[in-house]
C-alpha cells in the first residue's frame, strides 16, 4: 500500500510470518516492478520502501518448513533459488528500502532484515538470528555478501557460522543500524522525520549512490547460483535438511 511517498510492504502470513515460496516470488516481483518505475522516472515511484510486521514481538521466522518437507532435493533447491533472486532483485534496487525490525528475525527472517538499506530497531525486542546452522544448513555465500554491508567480519562469522542470536543493544554497538524506538508512536516520529530529510534530496542522487554502494554484493550475487549448486545442495538432503526442519517445525508449532 502507499502512504503518502513511501511503498509500505507489510509482512502478514501466519502467526509467525513464515514466508512461502509464492511469497517471496511475489516480492520479487513487487521489487522489480517498482525499480522498473524509478527507471522510467515516473511521478509515482515512491521515494522510499518500508518492510515491516503486522505481528507484535515478530518479524519473521523465514520460510515455512512446511515449503520443504516432502520435497525431493531439487525441489527444495528451487525454492531456495527463489530466495536468491529476491536478493538480486534487492541488489539492483535503486529505491532505499527500509525495514521496522519489531522482534525476532530468524533464518531466512533474518535475511528480510539484512535485505535493507535502513532499519529500525525497536528496543528489547528487535533479535536477528541466521538459524539455518542449526537446520543443518550451510549458508549461501550471497548472505555473507549481504551482511557484510551492515556489520563488522567478525560478527558475520558469529552468525553465520555459529548461529549466534544477536539483540538490538548489540546490533546497535556494532553498527547494523542507530535508530531505536521503544513505542509505535516513538517510531512514526522517528520514521517521519527520515522521510522529511529523504524528500529534500534528489531521488536519481539516492539511487546512483545506492547502486554505486551495492557494487560489491551485486558481485557476489553473480555467483549465487554456482555457490548454491556447489556448496549448497548437498545438505538438501532428508539426511541433512530433513531431520532439522522437522525439529524447526516442533519448536514454531510450540512458539505459536
Amino acid at each position: 500500500r502507499r502512504e503518502g511517498p513511501i511503498e509500505v510492504i507489510c509482512l502478514d502470513s501466519d502467526q509467525l510470518n513464515t514466508l512461502s515460496a509464492d511469497q517471496i516470488a511475489q516480492l520479487t516481483g513487487h521489487l522489480k516492478e517498482l525499480q522498473s518505475s524509478y527507471e522510467a522516472r515516473q511521478d509515482q515511484t515512491p521515494r522510499a520502501i518500508l518492510l515491516e510486521s503486522t505481528r507484535s514481538g515478530i518479524f519473521s521466522y523465514g520460510l515455512n518448513p512446511g515449503e520443504l518437507l516432502g520435497r525431493d532435493r531439487e525441489a527444495r533447491l528451487d525454492v531456495f533459488q527463489q530466495l536468491m533472486a529476491l536478493l538480486k532483485a534487492y541488489s539492483e534496487l535503486e529505491i532505499p528500502l527500509v525495514n521496522k525490525i519489531n522482534g525476532a528475525a530468524l533464518a531466512g527472517g533474518a535475511v528480510l532484515a539484512a535485505m535493507s538499506d535502513l532499519s529500525f530497531l525497536q528496543r528489547d525486542h528487535a533479535k536477528i538470528c541466521f538459524s539455518e546452522v542449526k537446520v543443518n544448513l550451510v549458508v549461501p555465500s550471497a548472505i555473507f555478501a549481504l551482511l557484510e554491508r551492515r556489520v563488522p567480519k567478525d560478527l558475520v562469522r558469529d552468525m553465520l557460522v555459529f548461529g549466534r542470536n544477536v539483540g538490538c543493544e548489540e546490533l546497535v554497538q556494532r553498527g547494523f543500524s542507530t535508530l531505536v524506538y521503544d513505542q509505535d508512536s516513538d517510531f512514526k516520529d522517528l520514521f517521519s522525520a527520515w522521510v522529511a530529510k529523504i524528500e529534500r534530496l534528489d531521488p536519481v542522487v539516492i539511487g546512483t549512490t545506492l547502486r554505486i554502494e551495492k557494487q560489491g554484493f551485486q558481485t557476489q550475487m553473480e555467483d549465487a547460483v554456482g555457490s548454491l549448486q556447489r556448496d549448497f545442495k548437498p545438505f538438501l538432503s532428508d539426511e541433512y535438511l530433513g531431520k532439522g526442519l522437522n525439529a524447526m517445525l516442533a519448536a514454531q508449532k510450540n512458539k505459536s
